[in-house]
């Protein structure tokens, strides 16, 4: 356990929402900060956590001092895009306010589906940038675990390695995605979950409560997707295989 006796100029990058154990003794919040060299979590725990929701906005800049320094093992990282060997815990005695906004120079890594396709056992978060082709119909999927009902659409993701992937949207980022996908929008995915399915073999990517979908992304890779899309569009579209019609219900 360390604590830092330093300041942290940095921008909110991604937020999650509050989220309670699974044990029921508390709650926690987890955001992404970025700066000109790297990305690094922050994290929040009860009131906490509810004092950072309420206070941090997305995309906004802020100083913060006193925050508790933990190490990041190994086996934990493959549960975060970020890669960071450190986290930062904000505690009751933290302090966080607001800065003059600034915008990073740290591009944050991704991979192409090929590198998805082929990502080792046990690789669970990714970040990828790709063209949103189609899409099936929302339904109600009732998840296994609780029992409840929740609304499911799946998505199919092409880039220049001609692989596709499928993307599994829930709720939110339904209604997110929704007035794009007839434009066939190129999108950056951070944080997407990778699943794959032992019965039949496939692999997909999940929208995750902590991940993020950038339907603009404006980087120069974003626009060279772009315009590959529009030169190749008509041609690959017969090209992408088995993948690009097998349905994951």
């Amino acid at each position: 356990m360390m604590y830092s006796n330093w300041k942290i100029k940095a921008r909110v990058s991604q937020k999650s929402s509050v989220k309670p154990f699974t044990n029921g003794n508390g709650f926690i919040i987890v955001l992404d900060l970025m700066d000109d060299s790297s990305e690094i979590q922050l994290k929040g725990f009860n009131e906490e956590a509810r004092m950072l929701s309420e206070s941090l906005l997305e995309g906004h800049c802020y100083t913060l001092s006193d925050c508790r320094i933990e190490n990041v093992k190994d086996s934990r990282k493959r549960y975060t895009a970020v890669k960071h060997d450190y986290a930062l815990v904000f505690e009751p005695w933290s302090t966080v306010e607001a800065s003059r906004p600034f915008v990073p120079r740290f591009k944050v890594p991704f991979i192409d589906l090929e590198a998805v396709i082929s990502s080792k056992p046990g690789t669970h978060f990714c970040n990828t940038l790709a063209v949103l082709i189609d899409a099936e119909d929302p339904y109600w999927h009732r998840v296994q675990a609780t029992g409840r009902m929740v609304l499911r659409q799946n998505v199919k993701l092409l880039d220049k390695t001609n692989n596709v992937v499928w993307l599994v949207l829930w709720e939110k980022f339904i209604d997110q995605l929704s007035p794009h996908i007839v434009r066939e929008p190129v999108i950056f995915i951070k944080g997407a979950k990778l699943f794959r399915n032992f019965r039949t073999g496939t692999l997909s990517l999940q929208a995750w409560f902590t991940t993020r979908i950038n339907c603009s992304p404006s980087s120069k890779e974003a626009k060279e997707l772009r315009d590959w899309w529009s030169r190749e569009r008509v041609s690959v579209r017969g090209l992408t295989g088995e993948a690009a019609t097998q349905s994951l219900r």
